[in-house]
């Protein structure tokens, strides 16, 4: 298999990170040191339209979530799974017809199980309104039920422990006011101790080795109190008062995130 080197100059970190992930998708190998992007590659058919998240996981395979429908040749509605040498992964498989909507946010979780969200309210001919949970093949998990969710979701990160937080353009879940931001337990019932909510869409989540949680989006108030479009929250679902952006930034908070994995975070191996 034949492939070549392209050397790239970036001003930023964000950028090689951004240029990473695109290449990442047509089946790249890739490093990216301070200042320079080493870059070799096979050449690989890839999907058909817009991927909205990739996800990294610890064994280096990589999930994709979009709004594609076939992987080259390959039928493969929104979700899929890459191998590290950039082809898709034939022991991930979606029954049916998969998603039908939109994949925007990809987690993955400890014991390997991948949640989904979206604009979908169908995944592999099954009833889940814009959230979803997959086993490790690709078949939707029924120990997590629809959760009703009233409008897209934007952003999902894992907790330890399995629970998990959900931001996006919702206002109820499961039939109960959860404006913008929700917590879900282990058990796909509501978590209550995240009741203090923002007043606007969130589009952005991480979470902080400590616990707390950062969330942005397009909102100008936490509960009462003025937090203009980032805020962060302690790990009991409170609003940490010790971290205050002021003025924050002019326009929406909107993230589509790269989980990178430790290799590629400190750099190449040395060759043996």
């Amino acid at each position: 298999m034949k492939s070549f080197v392209l050397s790239v100059r970036t001003s930023t970190q964000n950028g090689c990170q951004a240029l990473l992930a695109m290449l990442a998708l047509s089946g790249f190998t890739a490093w990216a040191g301070p200042g320079d992007l080493l870059v070799g590659f096979p050449a690989n058919d890839g999907p058909d339209n817009i991927v909205y998240q990739v996800v990294v996981q610890p064994d280096e395979n990589v999930l994709v979530g979009g709004d594609f429908i076939n992987w080259g040749p390959k039928k493969q509605p929104k979700l899929a799974r890459v191998l590290t040498d950039g082809t898709l992964d034939g022991s991930f498989n979606l029954a049916g017809d998969g998603f039908n909507a939109s994949v925007y946010a990809v987690a993955l979780q400890a014991d390997g199980k991948i949640l989904a969200g979206g604009n979908f309210s169908i995944v592999s001919s099954l009833n889940r309104l814009r959230l979803a949970r997959m086993k490790t093949d690709g078949a939707v998990d029924d120990t997590l039920p629809s959760l009703e969710f009233n409008s897209d979701v934007y952003a999902i990160v894992a907790i330890p422990g399995g629970d998990f937080l959900v931001g996006g353009a919702f206002t109820t879940v499961l039939g109960q006011s959860r404006p913008y931001l929700a917590r879900i337990k282990a058990n796909g019932t509501l978590d209550p101790t995240l009741s203090i909510t923002p007043n606007g869409t969130v589009h952005a989540l991480a979470r902080q080795p400590d616990g707390k949680l950062l969330v942005g989006g397009e909102f100008s108030l936490v509960g009462s109190t003025p937090r203009i479009r980032i805020a962060r929250y302690n790990a009991d679902g409170t609003l940490d008062t010790t971290f205050d952006p002021a003025a924050g930034p002019n326009s929406r908070a909107v993230s589509r995130k790269v989980d990178w994995p430790d290799w590629l975070k400190d750099g190449p191996a040395e060759e043996q």
